[in-house]
């Protein structure tokens, strides 16, 4: 897994391109 801190940004970047997928993480 990665880091919280790479996952915040990580996740700004994924979110953007796949909302849907990680609109289940959130």
């Amino acid at each position: 897994m990665i880091s919280l801190e790479d996952a915040s940004l990580t996740k700004k970047g994924i979110v953007k391109l796949s909302s849907a997928t990680d609109s289940d993480s959130e």
